[in-house]
């Protein structure tokens, strides 16, 4: 490993025991990213889907204008960068492994309003190589 992975290795370990020393255990997503080729490309049919999980820490932002006022609330997931990375318009299920989504999909019990799609991805990334990415969800 690189000094960058390194470092990045180490933040995932201690996002997983902070979310274990201060609540419930870590807090594990499960990011769908689609692979293959698409014979229509403005249709939606993949040929596999990978469910992978991330450790995140899961925070709202809020946007104001100059007088305070609210204009938007947004749902913002801090995820490790270890694994796989991240890209605008994925769906990921928050709080939910791998293994849960995968049952509920083959039970056909996975709703929709399971997942949150992605808006933006940013990388924390200082000499170039990313330690965290910064997700900011749709809903």
């Amino acid at each position: 490993m690189s000094g960058g992975s390194d470092i990045a290795a180490e933040i995932a370990l201690a996002l997983a025991e902070a979310g274990t020393a201060v609540g419930a255990g870590p807090l594990i997503c499960t990011i769908a990213q689609k692979s293959g080729a698409q014979d229509v490309p403005w249709e939606d049919d993949f040929t596999s889907i990978t469910y992978s999980p991330l450790t995140a820490v899961d925070f709202p932002v809020t946007h104001r204008d100059r007088n305070g006022l609210v204009l938007a609330v947004v749902r913002t997931l801090t995820v490790n960068a270890t694994g796989v990375v991240p890209a605008k318009g994925e769906k990921i299920a928050v709080g939910m492994t791998p293994a849960a989504v995968e049952a509920a999909v083959d039970a056909g019990t996975m709703e929709d309003t399971a997942w949150s799609r992605i808006m933006q991805v940013k990388p924390l990334a200082p000499g170039g190589v990313p330690l965290l990415y910064e997700l900011e969800l749709e809903k």
